[in-house]
């Protein structure tokens, strides 16, 4: 790669570019050093200003190496002209070696030191920074120059134009004068080169460059001798400094440095002149300090001009970056503040809006001023512990009102200080805000809690009919031998209807519940195969007046993360779709697969009608019974909703697949475990009603049970399954709360059967007071309620109850409890 760049500078495209260029290149060494020599201290020997050893090294750095021949040309050209004795041409051999070797060590010391500017210097200005500079003085102006005075010494006493003794002598005046040459002129010509900004020249500017030249042209008289003064002599030069640093403060670089030649030019011709503190018996040793002095002079001006350059761009830079700051600080609804020592040096339009002042009005405001007086030893406190927040306050306007107010700050340190940057925030709309918040958040809390009373009171209201529909119908059918079989068959229907509205009950409040965020969902390992086998035998009385065949594939691989009881839910759900809307002789499939996901979908497929598109969106929409428009079909459209709740809360979806005529595909996916069946234990309960049986009295204790109800209806029924099937156990019925809590102290039953919803005393009332008697704290006390929200069951088994059965009762489950105790 370096090869190329290097290929590419040395040979540009254009054959008449890389021959017209270097041609004016050694045209212009061969004037300016004819120029340089009118600069001679003697005619024809030493100048103090070597012009072309800026020049070429100017050339290289702006146009490229490939320029290199033209200085070895006009090197060659100048020296071996200046040195050939054109009457006899009798010293052409050496004339000619001269010019070689000069035109070889100009050339040799340029490349080397604009190839060594150009690869160790990291700043593509040569004008800044310092270090840039210091760098261009030390390859350009001593590297190069060194090279180019040690081959051209060389050349001179090879050649027998200077003798062996002088060599170290004219080497050192020839290397002083190139890196004069260099740091005057090569500076100067890339300065201009570079130069496109003349917006610089107002007016006002006009005139004080032209006072500045007025002002060098008197110096210059003076300096040389044109002019007398009774002064002396080196007043003049002592002047020179200070206009050059008059024109590096207050012009631009090109312009300074073109000032600086004609200064050093100046000082020049004033010594020779015999003008001037370089006026000393010696010709070189006036000549050498006159050499180091323009080249102190013009690295001085080097340096100092970086340092400028540098300090204008950092202000420039901080002017910019404090506009921008300006501008995002202004744009921010948050009011900002910076202060020194608790003194406001700086705020944003947001906070002088905030507190009412005017930026003049602001600035120099101690910080307490700012907070109301209640807020300022918080203030204090925050500040003297360098508290950085956020922290809230009480802001205080200029009018003396006050608002809320967020504070946080930040401590910087900048320039030498430590300043203290402060954002604050108008809280009075967050305020606002935070009131209405409060506001809704406590009506709806109150009309969660009017819900939550309504679903309960329902909840009971509607279980409680319930309990003595379906508690008497099923004693009615244990009583088979009193009945005909119509009244069998009309006891049947009873249960059926009993039932169904009792699973109309459970889905809307399991529908309210899932919109309350009151369910329970108890995710566990669950083997599929028992949820499966569970799902059969609850769906084989729905096949007995249907023609159907049902597949179940193999479940047994399948262990999932799931809700058990939700799971059989979701899949009952389908089951009952798939045969309630299949048609005659139809099939029901159920399958599963894994995905990719790490999911496992079961899917229940049917012959049925199938949907339409339009059908399939609202499929999952609770009160949609999509498909029953024009059928007998019982049910009012929650279970699939609620399916699809279930599904969600349990990490899993839901979804259907359907083509009119060809039947529909419901699917469920669940999370997949990699579960050995020997790792789960736990079977699931799959629910299903027991048959009511008669158990011999000799096989269970004697226990006297108290039932306290303020509904006959419940009291009966309780009354007659125990009558039926456990003739040992005593009963005794209370239909008022305070005649209970009396019997239950004269008495000492073993089980107490209390109902939460009563007039007078509630259950919970009666709890309380049943358990103040000592003679009853072992006794167990089973709550009996229609209320049968978990938040219902959490507040009985919290306030002290046993156990809790909700209504309508499940005989076997009350039967078998009071067995256990």
């Amino acid at each position: 790669m370096q090869d190329a760049f290097v290929n590419k500078i040395f040979f540009p495209t254009g054959i008449k570019l890389r021959v017209k260029e270097p041609l004016i290149l050694a045209l212009l060494y061969f004037l300016t050093a004819q120029l340089a020599y009118q600069f001679s201290l003697t005619p024809g020997q030493l100048t103090p200003v070597w012009f072309p050893s800026g020049i070429i090294l100017a050339a290289l750095l702006l146009r490229g190496y490939y320029l290199w021949p033209g200085v070895f040309l006009g090197a060659f050209l100048f020296n071996t002209w200046t040195l050939l004795d054109f009457d006899d041409f009798s010293n052409l051999q050496g004339a000619l070696v001269f010019g070689l070797s000069n035109a070889a060590g100009d050339t040799l010391g340029v490349l080397i030191g604009a190839y060594l500017i150009r690869t160790l210097s990291n700043s593509k200005d040569r004008h800044y920074p310092v270090h840039s500079v210091v760098e261009f003085i030390v390859w350009g102006g001593l590297f190069n120059s060194l090279i180019s005075a040690v081959i051209g010494t060389s050349g001179l006493v090879f050649t027998g134009f200077v003798v062996e003794e002088r060599f170290f002598e004219v080497l050192f005046t020839w290397w002083l004068g190139d890196m004069v040459g260099v740091v005057l002129v090569a500076p100067l010509l890339m300065a201009w080169h570079d130069w496109t900004d003349w917006g610089w020249l107002s007016h006002a500017k006009l005139l004080e460059l032209l006072g500045f030249s007025c002002c060098l042209m008197i110096l210059g008289s003076l300096s040389s001798g044109l002019l007398s003064i009774s002064t002396g002599m080196n007043f003049p030069f002592l002047l020179m400094m200070p206009l050059i640093l008059w024109s590096a403060l207050r012009f631009p670089k090109n312009i300074t440095y073109m000032f600086g030649l004609v200064i050093s030019g100046l000082i020049t011709i004033s010594t020779i002149n015999e003008y001037g503190p370089f006026r000393l018996e010696e010709l070189n040793e006036y000549f050498i300090e006159l050499e180091i002095f323009l080249f102190a002079i013009a690295s001085t001006t080097l340096v100092l001009l970086a340092i400028i350059i540098g300090r204008a761009r950092i202000e420039s830079s901080l002017v910019e970056s404090e506009a921008r700051l300006r501008i995002l600080a202004d744009a921010t609804f948050e009011g900002i503040v910076i202060h020194d020592r608790h003194v406001v040096v700086m705020a944003n339009k947001r906070m002088l809006e905030m507190h009412g002042y005017t930026e003049e009005q602001m600035i120099g405001q101690l910080v307490t001023n700012l907070v109301a007086q209640e807020s300022v030893p918080l203030i204090k406190h925050k500040m003297a512990l360098m508290v950085e927040g956020p922290f809230e306050t009480t802001g205080l306007r200029r009018d003396g009102s006050v608002f809320p107010s967020e504070i946080l700050a930040r401590n910087q340190l900048i320039g030498g200080r430590l300043l203290r940057i402060v954002s604050v925030r108008d809280l009075s709309e967050k305020s606002k805000q935070q009131q209405k918040l409060h506001k809704a958040i406590a009506e709806a809390e109150k009309a969660n809690l009017a819900k939550s009373e309504f679903l309960s009171s329902m909840s009971h209201e509607l279980r409680t009919p319930l309990n003595a529909i379906l508690g008497y119908s099923k004693l009615l059918e244990k009583d088979e031998k009193n009945l005909s079989l119509k009244q069998l068959n009309f006891v049947h229907e009873i249960v059926h209807g009993g039932r169904h509205l009792l699973s109309l009950v459970e889905d809307v409040l399991d529908l309210a519940k899932i919109e309350f965020g009151k369910v329970r969902i108890d995710m566990q390992e669950v083997k599929l195969r028992e949820i499966i086998e569970a799902c059969k035998t609850l769906t084989l009385p729905l096949l007995q007046d249907k023609s159907l065949a049902i597949n179940f594939e193999a479940a047994d691989p399948f262990t999932v993360e799931s809700d058990p009881l939700r799971l059989k839910q979701i899949i009952l759900n389908f089951l009952s779709n798939a045969i309630s809307y299949n048609k005659n002789d139809g099939t029901v499939d159920v399958s599963f697969s894994q995905r990719d996901d790490g999911f496992l979908r079961i899917t229940v497929k049917d012959s049925g009608i199938g949907l339409n598109e339009e059908q399939k969106a609202l499929m999952f929409q609770p009160f949609e019974r999509v498909g029953a428009e024009q059928s007998a079909i019982e049910g009012v459209g929650i279970g699939l909703a609620i399916s699809k709740k279930f599904a969600e809360l349990m990490g899993g979806a839901v979804g259907v697949e359907s083509e009119l005529g060809r039947g529909s595909s419901f699917w469920l996916d669940v999370k997949l475990l990699d579960v050995s069946w020997e790792a789960v234990d736990e079977l699931l309960n799959n629910e299903t009603q027991s048959e009511l049986k008669e158990i011999d009295p000799s096989l269970t204790k004697a226990k006297t049970i108290l039932y306290i109800d303020d509904t006959v209806a419940n009291l009966n029924l309780v009354q007659d399954a125990i009558d039926q099937l456990r003739q040992n156990y005593d009963f005794v019925a209370c239909t008022d709360p305070l005649e209970g809590i009396r019997t239950a102290a004269l008495i000492l039953p073993d089980v107490i059967l209390l109902d939460i919803k009563m007039p007078v005393m509630n259950g919970h009332e009666v709890l309380a007071q049943l358990r103040d008697n000592a003679d009853l704290v072992g006794v167990p006390i089973i709550a009996i309620s229609g209320n049968a929200l978990n938040v219902d069951i959490e507040k009985g088994l919290l306030g002290g109850f046993n156990h809790y059965l909700t209504k309508p009762l499940d005989l076997v489950k009350m039967l078998s409890l009071i067995d256990a105790i």
